[in-house]
């Protein structure tokens, strides 16, 4: 019998999540192109953000149209709990943020099991 979980107990991917996930992701890259890195501390300047979220809490892309940036932020927010910080045009493109504390405490939450598992 095997498992088709997406996560295990601990909440990280297992072979069948990491397969769903590389699926979906390459559905989004098909249908809306590869989006760009966008400079982080930039684009919390240009939405408004600037005091709220360290920039590296964040990561920003530019996007080629508005549905892209919609779409990317729908599938960070539902597949990886990732708000969106927001969505803008800007001269290249539409510009998206996304705050990535939600991963940052989940990577620290799993360092800290596993100092806590080797320690004793």
């Amino acid at each position: 019998m095997s498992d088709d979980r997406l996560t295990d107990d601990a909440g990280h991917l297992t072979d069948a999540g990491l397969a769903a996930f590389k699926a979906r992701q390459d559905r989004m890259f098909a249908r809306y192109g590869y989006p760009a890195q966008y400079d982080t501390a930039q684009a919390l300047d240009l939405l408004g953000k600037t005091g709220e979220i360290q920039p590296d809490e964040a990561i920003a892309f530019l996007y080629p149209s508005r549905e892209a940036a919609e779409a990317f932020a729908d599938s960070n927010l539902l597949n990886g709990g990732l708000p969106s910080l927001g969505i803008m045009e800007v001269a290249d493109g539409w510009l998206g943020a996304v705050d990535i504390r939600p991963d940052l405490t989940r990577a620290k939450a799993d360092h800290e099991r596993r100092v806590a598992a080797a320690s004793n």
